[in-house]
């Protein structure tokens, strides 16, 4: 996978971390912070469950890359004020790419297939989950929009195809999979079912 991937998710992720942490109005330090957790949350994750290297730590550049996505929005953001959406659909981004970056490292690690698939929904969701938890937010993954499902379906078109087509396809295919589920969802509100019980809580 192109490295270039794994450093668009991080900044895509890192911008919206720092949206985010402006909206909580964070100092510099806290829209860093925001920032790199945002960005390097999920990799994290899954490098952790996989026994493999973390990935900022065995290269330094991608904590770098988060640290200035959040720097570059936190001095834009004093001259343009950042849309109502911005802060989802950047997200969006950051969540496809990571889907897929996360999926194809699994099976680089020799998991199998459905094990990359979920490897691919942790990169993608976890770091905006704990950006959601220190911003006081039920994290969107447990909320009933549709934002794990992208990734997840991102990722499981990724892994479907990497045997059977040629490079770059299978990754265009699960980037734009992931993509269109989760913007689809932002602008026309799209969310699952909701479970729901009546009758109140048993002792």
């Amino acid at each position: 996978m192109p490295a270039y991937l794994d450093l668009g998710a991080v900044a895509f992720c890192g911008i919206a971390g720092a949206i985010a942490a402006g909206r909580k109005g964070l100092d510099l330090f806290g829209v860093l912070a925001f920032a790199c957790i945002t960005g390097v949350g999920g990799g994290t994750m899954r490098d952790l469950l996989l026994g493999a290297p973390v990935f900022w730590i065995e290269d330094p550049v991608v904590l770098g890359t988060a640290a200035a996505g959040g720097l570059a929005t936190f001095i834009a953001a004093h001259w343009i004020e950042p849309p109502r959406r911005s802060m989802r659909i950047i997200d969006a981004f950051g969540l496809a790419l990571f889907a897929v970056v996360g999926a194809d490292k699994a099976l680089g690690f020799g998991a199998h297939p459905a094990v990359a698939a979920i490897m691919g929904l942790v990169t993608g969701t976890v770091g905006g989950a704990i950006r959601d938890v220190l911003s006081g937010q039920i994290p969107a993954i447990f909320r009933r929009e549709i934002y794990a499902t992208a990734a997840l379906a991102g990722a499981g078109t990724f892994v479907a195809l990497h045997p059977h087509l040629d490079r770059p396809l299978p990754t265009l295919i699960g980037i734009g999979t992931g993509l269109a589920i989760r913007l689809l969802a932002l602008f026309f509100s799209l969310n699952l079912p909701r479970f729901t019980l009546h009758g109140g809580d048993e002792d």
